[in-house]
C-alpha cells in the first residue's frame, strides 16, 4: 500500500489525464497521509530511541483498541 500510494503521488508514473480535480486531490490526500503513518509507524516500532510520554502511549493504545472494536449505536 505504501508503494502504491507513493506511485500515486508521482504524477510521472501515474499521470490523471480527464479526471476531476477535487477528486484527484483527494485521492492524493489520502495517499500522502498513508506514506506519512507509515512512517510513523515504522518510527513507534522500530526506534526505539524515541521516548514517548504516557498520554502519548495511552492515545496509541486507545487507537489501536478502536480499530478492534466495532462501534455500537
Amino acid at each position: 500500500m505504501r508503494r502504491a500510494s507513493q506511485r500515486l503521488l508521482d504524477s510521472r508514473l501515474l499521470p490523471f489525464r480527464d479526471e476531476d480535480p477535487a477528486r484527484v486531490q483527494n485521492l492524493k490526500t489520502v495517499a500522502q497521509a498513508f506514506v506519512q503513518l507509515q512512517e510513523k509507524r515504522q518510527v513507534a516500532d522500530y526506534h526505539n530511541g524515541i521516548r514517548w510520554t504516557h498520554t502519548e502511549s495511552l492515545l496509541a493504545q486507545e487507537y489501536l483498541v478502536s480499530l478492534l472494536i466495532k462501534l455500537r449505536e
